[in-house]
């Protein structure tokens, strides 16, 4: 999976998605009907039986589609961070409109809070959602739900829910009805359960070390910057036209106030937000705007506050990466900077206080980056020219690796690296790092060095360069197949003053 399958595994369009669906269930003989339900039949008992034995699911394996990999992997990672975050959270729930949209790791440092960015996939579904988040939360959590348009008015489960929870996420199909089970199931073709269930016992697992890498330690994704931008997500965003005046439908509505009910009897507080959406000047009149002024009523109604209006979070295309509801990290900034005020000035009557930050704003750069562990830590917006986690840390792959931050870097500061070792003739030049028009150097002498280089700055930096003199891969001097150009080792790099 490269990084740039990462990127785009996230960006099935529901709209996309339903037309495929509605297509293939047109035209349907009498035979072919009743084949159909037949399969259906024979999916469910081999899902019941899948219930009893592994409920969890299974493991993804490679010949999974993009989507369930990247819903699998980036799950897996926001669960494990969730976890280990002490005390009320504040969690960030919706599809991946919140994933490339919100900055979790800006809103702990300006609240002093854990935040936690559980964006996934939009096409998942309301129902799903709020399903994962009960497993989520605990009392004490506040809940920010982001939700995208499309779950206050489409009800059908999509073919992306069926093809993740059929063989991944088994338990929630205990919780459907027969009916909508029935529809889930009936989203998947006879070839594709075959395909499940021949990869179940044959199939090789998926490596999902770039998903994990994608995003930081507050579950942001970090792969988005306006300038890693290609050309065809570019011509992407002149695809979605204005989106049609919708109802907010009553099976939505119910699912959000049970949701809401579940949360108020656990001691969970609900604050409810609306997604960054591409601008168009139909949504400020009617009937468009109807339908986002109900929203925010609806939530009202609930006794749910809100973070402003569906108007303040509407920007223009220049903010946007390649979707109607995925911003650039650039414009995800100010999506944020935006939900702040909101945030601040809200009464949360059940909101425990004194929620220690992960890290609070002036203590944040003094802790290290550990090049050994899976993504990077929630004051880093952006990792490029690294290669993939090793137990020691990380080679630096290509002409030069860069670490940016969120926020500019003191003025003066000390830059601790520890290097692990230095590829062929990098161990015989000087390793260059430059930091805001300052160049450094330094050589690489033993395993497990600490070098340490002072830095004074005349003018703000967010970045970190580290230049290797002769970058070169394994495969062109005769020692493997490996291609990457491995320049010099890191284990972890901190920044002190």
């Amino acid at each position: 999976m490269s990084e740039d399958q990462c990127i785009r595994m996230a960006n099935d369009s529901p709209e996309q998605v339903g037309d495929v669906a509605r297509s293939a269930k047109s035209g349907l003989s009498g035979g072919a009907y009743l084949a159909i339900t037949l399969l259906i039949f024979i999916a469910i008992l081999v899902t019941t039986i899948g219930l009893l034995i592994k409920p969890a699911g299974w493991l993804p394996k490679q010949q999974d589609s993009l989507s369930s990999q990247f819903i699998y992997f980036f799950s897996k990672r926001k669960l494990e961070i969730s976890e280990k975050l002490q005390g009320p959270r504040f969690v960030v729930l919706g599809g991946s409109g919140s994933l490339y949209s919100v900055r979790a790791a800006q809103l702990s440092r300006a609240l002093e809070k854990n935040v936690i960015n559980w964006g996934t996939h939009a096409d998942l579904g309301l129902g799903y959602k709020l399903f994962n988040a009960k497993r989520i939360l605990r009392p004490g959590d506040t809940v920010i739900l982001l939700l995208e348009y499309q779950h206050y008015f489409s009800t059908e489960p999509s073919w992306t829910l069926a093809d993740y929870v059929i063989p991944h996420d088994l338990a929630y199909l205990q919780t459907l009805p027969p009916q909508e089970l029935t529809a889930l199931l009936g989203n998947l073709t006879v070839g594709e359960y075959a395909r499940k269930i021949v990869d179940r016992w044959y199939g090789a697992l998926a490596d999902g070390s770039l998903a994990l890498e994608a995003i930081n330690d507050a579950g942001d994704l970090i792969v988005n910057n306006q300038r890693d931008q290609k050309d065809y997500q570019k011509e992407a965003l002149n695809r979605y036209p204005v989106m049609g005046a919708q109802i907010l439908r009553k099976p939505s509505k119910d699912k959000i106030a049970d949701f809401v009910r579940w949360c108020k009897s656990n001691g969970i507080y609900v604050v409810a937000g609306f997604p960054a959406f591409l601008d168009y000047p139909e949504y400020h009149t009617a009937p468009s705007s109807n339908f986002f002024s109900d929203i925010k009523e609806f939530y009202l109604s609930l006794g749910v506050p809100t973070l402003g209006s569906p108007s303040d979070y509407f920007f223009p295309k220049n903010m946007f990466f390649d979707t109607w509801y995925h911003m650039n990290a650039e414009g995800a900034k100010i999506m944020t900077d935006r939900m702040l005020p909101h945030l601040v000035h809200l009464e949360f009557h059940t909101l425990a206080q004194g929620c220690p930050a992960s890290i609070s704003p002036g203590r944040r750069l003094n802790c290290f980056i550990d090049f050994s562990r899976d993504g990077y830590p929630g004051f880093i917006s952006r990792a490029s020219g690294f290669s993939r986690k090793e137990p020691w840390g990380r080679w630096t792959d290509g002409d030069r690796a860069e670490i940016t931050f969120s926020e500019s870097l003191p003025k003066k500061f000390e830059l601790e690296i520890v290097v692990n070792a230095a590829f062929g003739d990098n161990a015989k030049g000087p390793i260059f790092v430059r930091i805001g028009g300052v160049e450094k150097s330094f050589h690489f002498t033993s395993k497990g060095e600490t070098i340490r280089l002072p830095f004074s700055l005349s003018n703000d930096a967010t970045s970190i360069e580290i230049v290797p003199p002769s970058p070169m891969s394994p495969k062109a001097l005769g020692l493997g197949m490996d291609a990457r150009r491995l320049g010099v080792g890191l284990s972890s790099v901190r920044v002190v003053y």
